[in-house]
């Protein structure tokens, strides 16, 4: 984990296909979140804590581009063969403790010690999120993007690491919408773009009804099996 007091990006000129390949990055400091609304006002808002407990936030952000995983909070790198830098896509994988749960691998996660630094975060992973200009938008989005906020929890104690944390995670997802190449007019890579995630979409609103047709016919605590896109 890494905490955050200022967050530096990179801009990415936006590849062609699978991996994210672009010029070198243009570095950018960040010293406060610029283009966020303002209401509501949440400055005041505070919710009560166990003195005996320490508390943590972690967040991480990325992005589903072309069915890969890219992790939005790290850096692309040069490549020694083509000099070009290049984003690695990260593997989504079974937990060691429980085979069952899954999570994104190799994910970078940030610690924040306020509001300020979380929203921080969010804009620098935000200027690494996939747009292009299309007939449609001038700024569509490519891929899906993830935001992750952790609340961890441990009780306090005088020796380190004594206790395991604790918590939950709150995930954001914020969807590329569909598109109709002949309103859209993209070619290309902005065409092959558009498949994917058009597909994906499909595969998530199949998945969406199933378990509404199965909350209709089954009881809770017994759903059937549905199909997922992996």
């Amino acid at each position: 984990m890494t905490s955050t007091a200022s967050i530096r990006t990179k801009v990415v000129a936006k590849p062609a296909q699978g991996e994210s390949v672009g010029p070198a990055p243009t570095p950018r400091r960040l010293h406060r979140p610029s283009a966020f609304p303002q209401q509501p006002d949440v400055s005041s808002l505070s919710v009560s804590s166990d003195p005996s407990c320490e508390y943590a936030v972690v967040i991480s952000m990325y992005e589903v581009y072309n069915d890969r995983i890219f992790d939005l909070l790290t850096p692309p790198i040069r490549s020694a063969a083509t000099k070009e830098y290049r984003r690695r896509p990260l593997l989504f994988k079974s937990t060691e403790a429980s085979p069952d749960r899954k999570l994104v691998a190799g994910l970078r996660k940030v610690v924040c010690g306020s509001m300020n630094q979380a929203l921080m975060v969010l804009e620098a992973g935000l200027h690494e999120r996939r747009v292009a200009g299309t007939g449609s938008n001038s700024v569509s989005s490519r891929s899906h993007g993830f935001f992750s906020v952790e609340v961890k929890k441990r009780p306090r104690s005088a020796r380190r690491h004594a206790e395991p944390w604790g918590g939950s995670t709150l995930t954001i997802v914020d969807l590329a919408g569909s598109e109709r190449a002949r309103d859209a007019k993209t070619a290309g890579a902005t065409l092959a773009e558009a498949g994917k995630i058009n597909e994906s979409l499909m595969y998530l609103g199949q998945c969406l009804q199933m378990q509404s047709d199965a909350s209709k016919d089954k009881v809770s605590s017994n759903y059937p099996s549905f199909p997922r896109r992996r």
